[in-house]
């Protein structure tokens, strides 16, 4: 599978061209002008694999949750190059993508709790378990204070778990005790890679017509469609 992936949902802008688990071209730029980086990144990229959007069997992208001005451009892009080079397109969670992430790490535990700083107080957070295939969702994804963030009840005690994340670092001290029952936390994020890697995974089943590409957000007083 040929797929053209990329995020802007988190710290910085990424894209990937991806076949069949390689990755062909890569472009990043960190900093806060993702609306200025995200299509230069692209073209780059595309440019830089000698390939056309069209070549591509579909688009992959972060669909949150994440910063919310990052979570819709992102996926304003997919829509609107989907709807040119008549694409369909691959939804990714952010979260699944940092805990992807954490699961390549050399002697990561199949046990990954994914908890990023969602601002106001609060924190974006699921668990995941991870095998040699990648990560899988446990329970569902959630926003809310960081006291309020568990391991899943099935995670029985004395088996190691990492902590995944942003909100480890911003609420360090409400994620105390719940720290201490985890083996080492990492303040990574996911990226294009991860994207790309979770929606070849996915596969074509996965991929949705460009108009019924929806962000997430988590919380419900942030709604609507891109």
């Amino acid at each position: 599978m040929r797929l053209l992936a990329f995020d802007s949902a988190g710290s910085s802008s990424s894209v990937v061209v991806w076949q069949e688990g390689a990755v062909l071209a890569r472009a990043a730029a960190s900093g806060g002008h993702h609306s200025e980086q995200l299509l230069v990144l692209i073209e780059q990229c595309l440019a830089d694999a000698a390939l056309d959007l069209g070549q591509m069997d579909a688009i992959a992208c972060g669909r949150g949750p994440g910063a919310f001005t990052g979570v819709r451009l992102a996926l304003s892009v997919a829509q609107g190059l989907a709807f040119a080079a008549r694409l369909r397109v691959i939804p990714v969670s952010n979260l699944q993508a940092a805990a992807e992430r954490a699961a390549a790490f050399d002697a990561a535990p199949t046990r990954l709790l994914v908890c990023q700083d969602a601002r106001m107080r609060e924190v974006y957070w699921a668990a995941y378990e991870a095998d040699g295939q990648g990560a899988r969702l446990i329970g569902a994804e959630a926003v809310a204070a960081p006291m309020a963030v568990a391991l899943p009840s099935s995670w029985s005690e004395g088996v190691s778990a990492w902590g995944v994340g942003s909100g480890f670092d911003a609420y360090s001290q409400a994620l105390q005790p719940l720290m201490q029952r985890l083996e080492r936390c990492l303040a990574i994020e996911g990226g294009a890679e991860e994207i790309a890697r979770v929606a070849a995974r996915l596969g074509p089943a996965h991929a949705v017509p460009p108009e019924r590409v929806l962000p997430v957000y988590l919380r419900d007083d942030v709604v609507g469609s891109v």
